[in-house]
Order: C-alpha cells, then sequence, then structure tokens
C-alpha cells in the first residue's frame, strides 16, 4: 500500500472517492494520515443488486466532496477554482459575514445540517472545495487569510 499512497499523492488530486466498501476500509485511513483529500464515504460496489445503494452513496460521496450530481451547473454559472492561481471570487462586506456565519455554523453541526449549510453557501457563490484541499476543515480564520491574501475581494457596493 505505501506504493499506492506515493502514487495518488503524485497525482495530487482535487478528491478522492474511494469504490467498494474493502477498498474504503483497507485504503481511507493510509491515505488519510498521508494528508490526501480523502472523502469520508463508504460506497458499495454497484454488483450484485447493490446499484440504488451505490447511487446513493455515490451521490453522498460527490456532495462531500463539494460537486452535486442533482444539479449539475451550467458554464455560464460555473466558478473558475482559485486553487493555484491568482483568479478568486469578490464578495459584499455583508455577504462575507454571512459566509463567515455559516463556515462557523458549518463547524458546529452534525453531518445532515452540514450539508443544508454547504448549499446556503454554494447558492452565494461560494464553495468551500474551491479553497481548502485538506480534510481537517475549513473555518473563518481560512476564509479570512483568504481576503488578507486578496484571493477573495471585498466590494462595496451602494444599496440601491
Amino acid at each position: 500500500m505505501p506504493d499506492f499512497v506515493e502514487r495518488c499523492k503524485e497525482l495530487a488530486p482535487a478528491k478522492i472517492v474511494l469504490i467498494k466498501a474493502t477498498v474504503y476500509d483497507a485504503a481511507y485511513g493510509l491515505l488519510s494520515q498521508a494528508g490526501l483529500p480523502v472523502v469520508e464515504q463508504r460506497i458499495a460496489f454497484p454488483g450484485s443488486g447493490r446499484q440504488a445503494d451505490f447511487r446513493r452513496q455515490f451521490a453522498a460521496a460527490l456532495e462531500m466532496a463539494g460537486s452535486s450530481a442533482s444539479q449539475p451547473e451550467s458554464p455560464s454559472t460555473r466558478h473558475p477554482s482559485p486553487l493555484g492561481s491568482q483568479e478568486g471570487h469578490s464578495f459584499t462586506r455583508a455577504q462575507a459575514d454571512a459566509i463567515r456565519e455559516l463556515i462557523r455554523l458549518t463547524r458546529e453541526a452534525d453531518r445532515p445540517d452540514q450539508k443544508k449549510l454547504r448549499r446556503q453557501l454554494r447558492s452565494m457563490g461560494f464553495r468551500i472545495s474551491d479553497y481548502s484541499q485538506g480534510n481537517e476543515g475549513f473555518t473563518v480564520a481560512d476564509f479570512d487569510a483568504l481576503v488578507a491574501r486578496g484571493t477573495i475581494t471585498l466590494e462595496e457596493r451602494p444599496v440601491t
């Protein structure tokens, strides 16, 4: 397995989704300990009548990875990922305050509520996965660091 972990590191994936419960059981801990962005979702192999389980579990994994299989974005609404680039997003100060509060609540919420809160963040045009590659969790301090670096800009917009 060490060779497997090294090969995964070389690929530098944005996210890793492991398919088949036995593969997950064997690889999740190693990949996670190596700091790789593995999604914490056990997924049944889609054979032998488990297709419905697979679809449900895979959709959950995509949601955790920051993707939405049920509502794909059109290219005109998709935000470019600022990871590794200078391009970021722009928000008003009020939006930034709302984003900070949703991030804070997400850190304190249980998994079902986290999904709802992340959905709210995405509806504002903010995707944690655009800015975070690790499994340690995105914090308000991480958001503020992005603002300080200029990756995220805050605009003053007059109320009309």
